[in-house]
């Protein structure tokens, strides 16, 4: 948005801004819609709203995401890298959640080290994105938060042995208080996505969704309650730790992902998205006892594991070529919002009903 004016504004007067100037508004545009990214949301606004929340939750975990995403975004931009996934933010989303997770998981006996960390760690999580996206694109998959997850592994498992440096350590689990808050368990959920500890962060959040995709707005908080009441239910969770978001967050993930990645449908998207949901709480029950051993958590891997299955799928193959069938992903080229792709491929059908 921000971009476009300025354009507006150079056609008027074409010594106002110079090639610099442009590619510091797109780094700049492209960091804020990296933000949103995380949640599939390519809209500067709604990064700026999920920016703010950062820092009423985590001022500290706020301005590592800032810091991490610019950085790979100026690395991108001077490396002469694709100027459209960096205007979209795609280079960028992983940098925010890897600069949130070094002041979050970690503790320093610094206050300057965790903007250190996050600056050194932004070019590893451009070149690891770029890898994974490489190697999924050929089977017409994002690279979701893959880099994210195996480099914040990497970072926890290496931490130990560092100079003033240790891991952040988890009280939760232990409290004595049974109520379960479900209005405080769905929020924190949303969150906890950009690993924020903070409800009111979470509406804000919610909020700044809202302003791209109510879809996408209303499956993150839907996919939080199901992961959510799920935990509740079904596996026997503590319950500090679900209305903390901690059982919310993947299933927020999962559920948006599944309206935004495959063509939506009111008969079977409903459906699809439940399903997600609980394979997500399955995923994350095997990946907690496996992790344990290294105690270090399983962040957005069960969304991952859980989400890829379904953008994987060869549907040609599956349906046999027919364009109808009830699965069908997007391609990467043209994903906009789930409303812009449901109005799409009903007009198209439309028109080949009436040919």
């Amino acid at each position: 948005m921000l971009l476009e004016l300025l354009q507006m504004m150079d056609g008027i007067s074409p010594r106002l801004l110079s090639e610099g100037k442009r590619s510091f508004v797109q780094c700049l545009d492209g960091t804020a819609r990296s933000f949103g990214q995380v949640v599939f949301c390519n809209n500067p606004f709604s990064g700026i709203f999920i920016f703010i929340a950062m820092l009423m939750g985590n001022a500290t975990a706020g301005c590592c995401a800032l810091l991490c995403t610019l950085l790979v975004n100026v690395i991108a931009t001077s490396s002469g890298m694709d100027k459209g996934l960096i205007r979209h933010g795609l280079l960028g989303y992983n940098a925010v959640l890897v600069g949130s997770g070094v002041a979050t998981f970690l503790q320093f006996e610094h206050p300057v080290l965790p903007f250190l960390v996050s600056a050194v760690a932004a070019p590893m999580i451009l070149f690891g994105h770029l890898c994974i996206a490489r190697v999924l694109s050929q089977f017409g998959s994002a690279a979701l938060t893959l880099p994210f997850n195996f480099l914040m592994m990497s970072i926890l498992l290496s931490a130990e042995s560092w100079r003033l440096t240790s891991r952040s350590i988890s009280s939760l689990g232990t409290s004595n208080d049974d109520t379960f808050l479900l209005h405080e368990a769905a929020f924190k959920g949303i969150s906890e996505i950009f690993i924020i500890d903070n409800v009111y962060s979470g509406i804000v959040m919610f909020v700044g969704m809202a302003v791209s995709s109510r879809i996408l707005a209303a499956g993150a908080l839907c996919g939080s309650l199901l992961g959510s009441l799920g935990s509740w239910l079904l596996l026997g969770t503590a319950t500090d730790v679900i209305n903390n978001g901690l059982k919310g967050y993947n299933c927020a993930l999962t559920v948006p992902a599944l309206c935004f990645f495959l063509v939506p449908s009111w008969k079977v998207t409903p459906f699809l998205c439940l399903y997600g949901a609980v394979i997500t709480l399955g995923i994350e029950s095997m990946l907690s006892t496996i992790l344990s051993t290294w105690t270090i958590p399983y962040m957005t891997l069960p969304f991952c594991l859980a989400t890829l299955p379904f953008l994987l799928l060869d549907t040609d193959a599956l349906f046999f070529g027919n364009k109808e069938g009830f699965l069908r992903v997007i391609d990467l080229s043209d994903l906009t919002t789930p409303y812009e792709h449901y109005t799409r491929f009903r007009l198209q059908k439309e028109e080949k009903n009436h040919i």
